[in-house]
């Protein structure tokens, strides 16, 4: 609840709700000057209830000041739709993506099951916080998909950035996404350059391995990942990410980008100018610019 009333006070911002206040004052108005060449009854009426319409007004200015939930919008030229949704990003129904170290490595010394990160919830909710039984399952399907490691070590094999691992939990299924490294003492870092990279690769992955539907993605390239992008930022790369993608084929009906709701008051995310990024990305894609191998530059 406290969350919720953080995010009124970031979307109610002074201009916004002065011009959603002129206009329901302007509908108001039209009403009244409409009543008063009406009947002499419904001008004395308007008089005595004046206080209706300032209430009216004030109700629909905050009304239309409330803080967004969800923007989507169908992306020009393709039977496919990109949504921004304050979420937790399990509560989505599609194919989640994990981002997850170039080693797949669940346990890092304890560090991910008591992470604040998206990987650390999917430890914690689908695998009993048990890293071991993770890391099983992770090797069973790197095997199954006869995955080659970049390099491989005492500790353990690392992949290639934008390696993906699928994985089904019940009958949800999970895209592995490897978009970070990992450092000599263990601790995950990563690159504007690496994240370009995994998500160009995860799409690709999802266009030819993946089964068409709904895919949800966390803002990825943030937090744990340690690189210098803004979930703000993220948001938009991945946005123009995708659509770069799509320029090759449709092989997702809606993208849904998961923010968490704790990161738009912490971060302060301005879903309003993301919805006016997302609207003209997709209104005015371009296919023919800036794609290069499944990357927007």
């Amino acid at each position: 609840m406290d969350n919720y009333f953080s995010r009124w006070r970031l979307s109610l911002r002074p201009f916004k709700f002065i011009l959603a206040l002129a206009g329901a004052f302007g509908v108001c108005w039209t009403v009244v000057d409409v009543a008063f060449y009406v009947t002499s009854q419904s001008r004395d009426w308007v008089i005595n209830h004046w206080w209706i319409f300032v209430i009216a007004s004030l109700s629909w200015a905050l009304y239309s000041c409330r803080p967004k939930n969800r923007v989507s919008y169908k992306l020009k030229g393709c039977d496919t739709i990109i949504e921004i949704r304050v979420s937790d990003i399990f509560q989505n129904k599609g194919a989640v993506v994990i981002p997850v170290n170039t080693a797949f490595d669940a346990n890092m010394g304890g560090i991910v099951v008591r992470a604040d990160s998206v990987q650390g919830a999917f430890l914690r909710r689908y695998f009993h916080s048990d890293p071991h039984s993770m890391n099983d399952e992770i090797n069973r399907q790197i095997e199954k998909m006869g995955l080659i490691p970049l390099s491989e070590g005492d500790r353990f094999r690392v992949y290639p950035i934008g390696t993906v691992v699928s994985i089904v939990r019940g009958s949800q299924p999970f895209y592995l996404l490897a978009s970070s490294r990992l450092s000599e003492n263990g601790r995950a870092f990563g690159e504007i350059n690496d994240v370009k990279t995994a998500l160009a690769k995860l799409w690709d992955f999802i266009c030819n391995k993946g089964d068409k539907g709904d895919v949800v993605i966390p803002v990825i390239g943030t937090g744990n990942a340690r690189t210098s992008l803004s979930r703000e930022d993220a948001i938009r790369l991945i946005i123009k990410s995708y659509i770069a993608s799509s320029a090759k084929k449709t092989y997702c009906d809606r993208l849904i980008i998961a923010v968490h709701p704790n990161d738009v008051d912490k971060f302060k995310i301005n879903v309003d100018e993301l919805e006016v990024f997302l609207k003209y990305s997709c209104e005015f894609a371009d296919f023919e610019s800036g794609y290069s191998h499944g990357r927007y530059e």
